[in-house]
């Protein structure tokens, strides 16, 4: 059996020896490849029309980060604007009466994926 602690430690402990702008790189793409599942969700959601706006805002986070992947200076309170929204999206995610689909959980994952995008931006 593959022990992932120490696989993840080792992963880890590569990406910050990345270069900056390299890291950012790397969140983003995590970014990106777990937007299907948020999409998922939202096909399956009680209220779509909610959960598709969740994803937009998602997205909209993602083309930030993507729009300013090397700048030098860039719109601090935008990309905390990103955070507050992804940041609420959890909050309501994780206050929704259960049962909670697979796909909730998924979706709850893929907005802290995204948010860890925006951070690595910031930081």
């Amino acid at each position: 059996m593959i022990d992932w602690s120490i696989h993840e430690e080792w992963l880890e402990n590569q990406v910050k020896q990345l270069p900056e702008w390299h890291r950012v790189i790397y969140a983003t793409l995590c970014g990106e490849r777990v937007l299907p599942a948020y999409e998922a969700y939202a096909t399956n959601a009680r209220d779509r029309n909610q959960a598709f706006s969740e994803l937009a805002s998602l997205q909209s986070a993602l083309e930030f980060v993507w729009a300013n992947i090397g700048m030098t200076t860039f719109d601090q309170m935008e990309a905390e604007g990103h955070l507050r929204t992804l940041e609420i999206i959890v909050e309501q995610k994780e206050e929704e009466p259960g049962p909670w689909s697979l796909w909730q959980t998924h979706a709850i994952d893929a907005t802290y994926v995204v948010m860890n995008a925006v951070n690595t931006l910031l930081h």
